[in-house]
């Protein structure tokens, strides 16, 4: 945050077109002022006008975010534009407070933790011992389970590649190296119940569970989740090439879903590896997305298959899936013709919305999804 402040700091002074940005400006001026550096942030999935707009709001809702200084906001504000967050909306992708609200006692809901109670502390004060709202968001699971298991399996096990090359391969964006891309992609995938990769995920998101956990705020103990509210598409156009095979720049796997078309032995499959992860310490919330042929779901006999389906998640201790029973085509035809599809609604990543008013970006990743056709891989 500082050296983005810093940055706008300089920034006060230096005269961009016709309009001359000076520490004088209120928030609000400000903001209008850096629509064109607000656009170089932003990524595609988000317009200029669209973002100006909610941060406009944000200050006429939160009256108190006005007496922040106006580069401590315009700095808040740019870091979200750079993360694709949109700030202060139904979504919870990213919020704007003034640094008071961070100092606002809770009595109400410090009564209800036992902790508070017993230390008198208030919970904004840090008395709970556990805490849901201060935590660290995963993105890209599966790209980083996969980038594991290719570079345990290509380098170290088999030594089809050494590390020198795998790493230039992703510096190339995998262009000279399309022998080391395929044996990459050949590699196993998260979401087909491999016991190897499995191993891996259970290791790997325990050790980042205990790291983060390591760190403490105001609030008590910092806690992490995996559920990325689409920022799995804006987050990999900053994200190059990938040991996985995946190239540079396209979007991450969302939540603890498997990557789209890499989940290959159906849905029990997949929720036997998300079972793999510790779901218990990511206590900020995990996310599978699922999508479902309709056809599957049609007959009695595919109803109480999906029961069973979410039987099993329960046993197995995964919290929260969502389904899109939809096919591939009906989403294609709604790219192509949006008007005539004004009222279709497509669960997206922990949140609904209708599929013609998302970015496109984002239409293609849900379009991307693996589309189950049977509960099981030999049916």
């Amino acid at each position: 945050m500082a050296g983005v402040k810093e940055e706008l700091a300089k920034k006060a002074e230096i005269t961009k077109g016709e309009t001359k940005l000076t520490k004088s400006m209120s928030i609000a001026e400000l903001i209008k002022a850096m629509e064109p550096e607000i656009r170089k942030a932003l990524p595609e999935v988000i317009t200029p006008e669209r973002f100006t707009r909610m941060a406009l709001s944000a200050l006429n809702t939160t009256p108190k975010l006005r007496e922040c200084t106006p580069m401590s906001f315009l700095a808040a504000l740019m870091n979200a534009a750079q993360l694709g967050l949109e700030p202060n909306t139904p979504l919870g992708q990213a919020y704007l407070i003034d640094d008071i609200c961070m100092d606002r006692i809770v009595p109400a809901l410090s009564l209800s933790f036992r902790e508070c109670v017993k230390n008198a502390k208030d919970y904004a004060w840090g008395g709970a011992k556990y805490n849901t709202g201060n935590g660290i968001i995963l993105i890209g699971v599966a790209d980083l389970i996969n980038s594991m298991e290719a570079i345990r399996d290509l380098v170290y096990d088999r030594k089809l590649v050494s590390m020198e090359d795998m790493v230039k391969a992703l510096d190339a964006d995998f262009e000279g190296y399309e022998e080391i891309q395929k044996l990459c992609k050949e590699s196993h995938k998260y979401g087909n119940d491999d016991d190897d990769v499995n191993d891996i995920t259970s290791h790997m998101l325990t050790f980042i569970a205990d790291e983060i956990e390591k760190y403490h705020s105001k609030f008590g103990q910092m806690t992490p989740g995996i559920l990325p509210v689409s920022g799995n598409t804006p987050f990999g156009q900053d994200v190059g090439a990938l040991p996985s095979g995946r190239k540079a720049w396209m979007p991450l796997a969302d939540g603890i879903s498997p990557n789209g078309g890499t989940d290959v032995e159906g849905p029990a499959a997949v929720i036997k590896s998300v079972a793999s992860i510790p779901h218990s310490r990511y206590t900020q919330g995990t996310l599978l997305n699922m999508k479902l042929e309709p056809d599957m779901v049609k007959t009695e006999n595919g109803i109480r298959q999906l029961m069973a389906l979410l039987r099993s998640l329960c046993t197995l201790d995964v919290y929260h899936v969502q389904f899109n029973v939809i096919d591939k085509e009906t989403l294609l035809a709604a790219q192509k013709k949006p008007e005539n599809y004004k009222g279709l609604l497509v669960r997206v990543a922990g949140y609904t919305a209708y599929f013609t008013e998302l970015g496109r970006e984002v239409q293609d990743e849900i379009i991307a999804r693996t589309a189950q056709s049977n509960f099981c891989s030999t049916c």
